[in-house]
Formats: C-alpha cells, structure tokens, sequence
C-alpha cells in the first residue's frame, strides 16, 4: 500500500489528509500539525422552482380520455372483427398514454 498511495486520508469520525504513504501517516497520525485538515464541500442551496403550469398537459389528458371513449364506443357498434381488433390496438395505445401522463404530471409539480 505504501507503494501505491501517495497520499493517505485517515477517517476516523473525522477526514485527516496526510501528504505521504500509509507508513507516513501512521507516523505523524499523533501529531495533528502535521496532517492537513479537509474541508467540508459547501451545502448548495436549493433555488426556488417557479411554478408549473399544468393546464396543457390536463387538456391533453382530458382529450385522450374523450378519444379512449369514442373508440370504445366504436367497438361496441362493430361486429367486423378486423375493425375491432385495429381499435383495440388504438385503445390500448391511447390507454398507455393515458396512465403515463399523470406521472408526468405529478413529476414536473
């Protein structure tokens, strides 16, 4: 270890900085001038968010809930089973999009 670390940093409750291998500060551990004390990083200081507008992204789900409902209604008055199964993937579609968006929503507030 003394070959690999040239400098050694001693955590005992507390972060001691020595200039030198292990060997080195095992040394001068017990004298305190010797070792150079590391300064604790600064804590950053969150600035205030300004306030979201969700207005749109409520608008957009509110659509997607109106075309969820118009398909499904299109499903009840077909009988093709093609047709059907084209809106049952647009359903679905519209479905994941759906539940995804509240969580957007919630993540940008």
């Amino acid at each position: 270890m003394n070959k690999l670390f040239p400098i050694t940093y001693w955590l005992d409750g507390t972060m001691t900085r020595f200039p030198g291998n292990v060997a080195y500060a095992l040394e001068k551990r017990v004298e305190p001038h010797i070792a150079e004390p590391v300064s604790q990083p600064k804590a950053k200081i969150a600035k205030p968010q300004r306030p979201v507008d969700t207005a749109a992204d409520e608008a957009r789900l509110n659509q997607l809930e109106d075309d969820h409902q118009r398909l499904l209604a299109q499903m009840n008055d077909t009988n093709d089973v093609e047709e059907l199964m084209t809106l049952q993937r647009q359903a679905e579609a519209l479905q994941a999009d759906i539940d995804m968006l509240p969580h957007q929503l919630l993540e940008s507030i």
